[in-house]
């Protein structure tokens, strides 16, 4: 089925909303959202690398089954600012995790690879 543009997406997910990213679907995070009560990934959410400044704000961020969140891999790792920000304005309530989490649970992964920092 390919990757789906959040962007060209964008009455799928209102202000307020719990949204979801299905199993077996692949978004790609392009454009930054409105605020989210919940994000829930099932699918595959990517980030979009190649764009700077992207916000995703939602109450919880959990991603699960098989799911996975992308920010940035090994190869292609994301060096433009990305922000999570996991807000208590409309943040729904999950039975196990409480409110405001960023979570990955059953098979689920949340990677992220970032440029790579100079250390001592």
């Amino acid at each position: 089925s390919g990757i789906k543009r959040w962007s060209s997406m964008k009455t799928v997910c209102k202000s307020g909303d719990a949204c979801f990213v299905p199993d077996n679907e692949h978004w790609l995070l392009d454009w930054s959202p409105p605020n989210l009560s919940s994000l829930t990934i099932r699918g595959k959410l990517q980030w979009d690398t190649e764009t700077a400044g992207l916000q995703l704000t939602a109450g919880h961020v959990l991603v699960e089954g098989n799911g996975s969140l992308e920010i940035g891999t090994t190869l292609k790792p994301m060096t433009k600012q990305a922000t999570i920000y996991i807000s208590a304005e409309s943040a729904a309530e999950h039975t196990s995790f409480g409110q405001r989490f960023l979570a990955a649970k059953d098979h689920a992964k949340i990677l992220m690879h970032g440029r790579k920092l100079i250390t001592w």
